[in-house]
């Protein structure tokens, strides 16, 4: 899978959560000095940019781990060989 493919779950789950606090100060900051667009179009790419590094850690330090374990522990757990193939859907 693609780097940004990988990152896709953890930037999903990140991004607004940055965007609306990192991004909305920092435009709220420049925005009485720089005026609208600038400062819309700073904060926008600087919570971008965070955005992408949070979700690379994430994604390394928490969905990558957490998908081992529930392989782990998925791993260990099977139907039983006599159940009837309509009730296991």
């Amino acid at each position: 899978m693609g780097g940004l493919g990988r990152l896709s779950f953890s930037l999903y789950l990140t991004h607004f959560p940055i965007m609306f606090t990192i991004g909305i100060a920092l435009f709220l900051q420049l925005e009485a000095w720089l005026g609208y667009m600038p400062a819309a179009l700073i904060a926008s790419q600087t919570s971008i940019g965070i955005s992408l590094l949070v979700a690379i850690h994430f994604e390394r330090y928490i969905d990558r781990p957490s998908l081992r374990l529930s392989h782990k522990v998925g791993g260990h757990m099977t139907m039983p060989a006599d159940l009837p193939a309509q009730q296991a859907a």
